[in-house]
């Protein structure tokens, strides 16, 4: 798993547990819910986009070998 694979894992976690959803997300990066989504089943996102929802949800850009946040 890559680490951007890794980043948008803990990324759809996060959302799921504190109730997020993904057009509160895509509306702070700055995209439609769509391109959201379409992102997120395609691993294809651009750094700010993921830094910006990273940050929105307080996740750490860092993380280990099995994907958990160090």
């Amino acid at each position: 798993m890559t680490k951007t694979e890794m980043l948008l894992y803990q990324l759809k976690r996060k959302t799921r547990r504190r109730k997020i959803t993904q057009a509160a997300v895509a509306g702070e990066i700055g995209i439609s819910p769509k391109t959201l989504n379409r992102h997120l089943m395609s691993g294809d996102i651009t750094l700010n986009e993921l830094v910006t929802a990273c940050d929105m949800l307080g996740l750490e850009s860092r993380l280990d070998k099995k994907g958990e946040q160090t």
